[in-house]
């Protein structure tokens, strides 16, 4: 699911290891909604996304990658 209204998107390591991306740049830590702070890896700066009932539409994201931990 795809929050487009949100200020950031975040993606786990976890995912972005199992689609074999890389972070880009680093990026500052970032707060929870229980406020705790949540470690940041890096962000990926330019991803394109593409939609499934709209191919032809093309959305560029920045996506801060975060450490998720199991639950």
């Amino acid at each position: 699911m795809l929050d487009f209204g949100a200020s950031t998107k975040a993606m786990s390591l976890k995912v972005m290891k199992q689609l074999g991306l890389q972070t880009t740049r680093p990026y500052g830590n970032v707060c929870g909604i229980d406020l705790r702070k949540v470690k940041v890896y890096g962000l990926i700066e330019d991803v394109e996304v593409y939609l499934q009932d709209f191919p032809h539409i093309i959305l560029i994201m920045n996506i801060v990658v975060i450490d998720v931990p199991n639950a």
